[in-house]
């Protein structure tokens, strides 16, 4: 996913309709190390969870990768909706939640 930056000259203030300059705000944990750390968390904790599942016969897992944030929604919402059309027509029972 591209990342959101400011279309102005100045990568610190926001690019948004205001009637004064207002600065960005950068979060404490949005360093290199914080989000090193969240993905060995992922891979030492979700990855295996997700391996799981996969493994099961009654269990479908679909693979969607995120690239464009929101933009990304229709595609996901197609995936979804024809994969609970082939259950409903194929008189699957859809376990949901």
């Amino acid at each position: 996913m591209a990342p959101l930056l400011p279309a102005g000259d100045d990568p610190t203030i926001c690019d948004g309709d205001h009637e004064s300059p207002v600065k960005l705000i950068t979060r404490k944990d949005d360093t290199a190390e914080v989000i090193t750390e969240r993905l060995e968390i992922y891979k030492e904790q979700t990855l295996p969870i997700l391996s799981f599942f996969k493994e099961q016969p009654n269990t479908e897992v679909i693979d969607f990768e995120a690239k464009r944030g929101k933009a990304d929604y229709p595609q996901l919402k197609d995936i979804l909706v024809g994969r609970l059309s082939e259950d409903l027509i194929n008189g699957s029972k859809i376990n949901i939640g």
